[in-house]
């Protein structure tokens, strides 16, 4: 797969963290796609949050706990333009390549 291509995961990260506002930590992260009926584990987000970060498509920095939450720092992650650029080509190529495909359309 091309580096700048989207994987499965990673468009399943970015999409949750949109859903979540863009500006987010890994637990929410997991709670949305599994909300949503993904199987993802906390490792595999921060792996791939950690490697969209080497590519520029995410951003991040550490945070104190909030006034009315307890523990240690939080890393949080910022999605980016190109990351939103990436996603909108993956749904512009997908949209493209369901155009016509009829087998596996949901039942009405």
């Amino acid at each position: 797969m091309s580096r700048d291509r989207l994987g499965s995961l990673e468009q399943q990260v970015l999409l949750a963290m949109l859903r979540l506002g863009g500006d987010t930590y890994a637990v929410p992260i997991v709670r949305e796609i599994r909300e949503h009926g993904g199987d993802i584990s906390h490792a595999s987000v921060y792996v791939v949050l950690r490697r969209m970060q080497n590519r520029g498509l995410v951003t991040s920095d550490m945070r104190p706990p909030g006034p009315n939450e307890r523990g240690r720092e939080r890393r949080f992650f910022q999605v980016q333009a190109a990351a939103v650029a990436q996603l909108q080509e993956t749904k512009r190529t997908l949209s493209s390549l369901w155009q016509g495909i009829e087998v596996l359309e949901e039942p009405r």
